[in-house]
């Protein structure tokens, strides 16, 4: 019995060894910096301030980002965030009341060629541009679509022109 006992935690032990940090623990971010630092690996975020970005946030790993009920401001940014063909990002708000956004002042709130899963949040795009923009905006070129997104919740704002571009 001790032998199966002991084969047993062994075998937990091993499998626990082999998880990715990132499973036990969130990282809450308040700077740009911070933020842009922690994409760059598969990770959980949590923002922990509103954050203004002066660069797209680039993601090209397998991120969850929980809103926390902040603001990611995109500021002279053609996408706030933007998922490349290998990212994948899910978005969450745990915020009792559901405040967090993903705001653009120019084109998307989200630019898509990878996989985006929407469970909370507000997604607002153009708020002082007149040009194109989509709160989420799925890349599509040549008759084939990039980008694909799953919308379980959330809310899509938009001062000027569309919500969703090519979903």
């Amino acid at each position: 019995m001790k032998r199966k006992l002991f084969a047993a935690l062994l075998a937990l032990v091993m499998v626990v060894s082999i998880l990715p940090l990132g499973v036990f623990a969130a990282e809450t971010v308040t700077t740009e910096a911070a933020l842009v630092a922690a994409v760059a690996n598969d990770n959980t975020i949590v923002l922990g301030a509103d954050i203004e970005l002066t660069e797209r946030l680039m993601i090209t790993k397998n991120i969850t980002l929980d809103l926390n009920g902040y603001t990611l401001f995109g500021n002279y940014v053609s996408e706030t965030a933007y998922v490349g063909l290998s990212g994948t990002l899910v978005v969450n708000d745990s915020s009792e009341l559901g405040t967090g956004k993903i705001v653009s002042a120019k084109d998307c709130a989200i630019g898509n060629y990878g996989m985006v899963t929407i469970n909370g949040g507000t997604f607002v795009a153009g708020i002082d541009d007149l040009y194109d923009m989509a709160a989420l905006y799925n890349y599509y070129y040549n008759d084939t679509a990039y980008g694909t997104s799953v919308i379980n919740g959330g809310t899509f704002d938009n001062v000027f022109n569309c919500l969703f571009w090519n979903i």
